[in-house]
């Protein structure tokens, strides 16, 4: 008996004992909640391997069948990760193929479906906004030497990723902690670790977007540099301005490519309109 097997007869033997049990809320959660968890790791497995690129855009997921023997789980708890995949717009499932990585690229998804992921992404640069420029004074405040060389050393990771074509999620992520990290306040390090992995979705979804400009590398890198600069020197509302500068240029290109897709989806509609005069 393989482990996919294994897991198959004991969420089958959960039933089963759910089945016998009296209290009818119990049936309803006792199932679902160990499906959940298990979902839950193998879509944590499935989305460091897409945003680290080692499954790059346009890149053909494994079927269920091989996905639950790789995880030694069952197929319902791969087809449920598979959904929060599909939800997080890091694939596309195409009849009779398979699931493919999009990459948040234009090309992957229709219009409507692209902008409500960009109007996600922008509510969460609201959230960074409010957040990480204060975060980025308060380190200025209370920098050591110790912080300091974690900053670089973050910031010298984050450009390797991008000059090796790679995405960086995980580089990016660890530079920003490692300012509220700086900074030396449980509760503003504890909001970036819970901000985790919609940082880390946000960041895919922006530099697979602004991956063909020219400038790309250079801006996040020159960016990233003045933001240490400025917490180096211990200038407080520098630091503050540089980190807020940061993120609305990105907040920036998101809102001009967001009009874009509404204005294209208004040209089509026009468009139908008139085709059906």
């Amino acid at each position: 008996m393989t482990k996919s097997e294994a897991a198959d007869q004991l969420e089958k033997r959960l039933r089963q004992s759910a089945s016998r049990v009296a209290d009818p809320e119990a049936v309803a959660l006792l199932v679902p909640v160990a499906v959940s968890r298990r979902s839950e790791m193998v879509y944590d497995e499935l989305f460091k391997k897409i945003t680290a690129g080692v499954f790059p855009s346009g890149f053909r997921l494994p079927g269920e069948l091989a996905l639950s023997r790789q995880f030694s789980v069952s197929r319902p708890v791969v087809r449920q990760a598979l959904e929060q995949l599909r939800a997080s717009g890091l694939i596309v499932s195409r009849r009779g193929s398979g699931s493919y990585v999009t990459g948040f690229e234009a090309g992957d998804l229709d219009v409507l479906d692209l902008d409500k992921r960009i109007s996600r992404c922008l509510s969460f640069y609201e959230f960074r906004l409010a957040v990480e420029p204060a975060i980025a004074a308060l380190a200025a405040k209370r920098i050591n030497r110790v912080h300091l060389r974690r900053i670089e050393r973050m910031l010298q990771e984050d450009r390797a990723s991008l000059e090796s074509n790679r995405i960086g999620v995980d580089a990016d992520y660890n530079f920003h902690l490692s300012i509220a990290q700086a900074a030396e306040n449980e509760f503003l390090i504890k909001t970036m670790e819970l901000a985790e992995h919609e940082m880390k979705l946000n960041t895919f979804a922006v530099r697979n977007l602004r991956r063909s400009a020219p400038d790309h590398l250079d801006s996040v890198v020159r960016e990233h540099r003045s933001i240490i600069e400025a917490i180096a020197r211990r200038k407080v509302e520098d630091a503050r301005e540089q980190m807020r500068v940061h993120i609305e240029n990105n907040r920036a290109f998101l809102l001009e490519l967001h009009l874009s897709f509404l204005r294209r989806a208004c040209e089509t509609d026009v468009e139908r309109r008139a085709g059906q005069g």
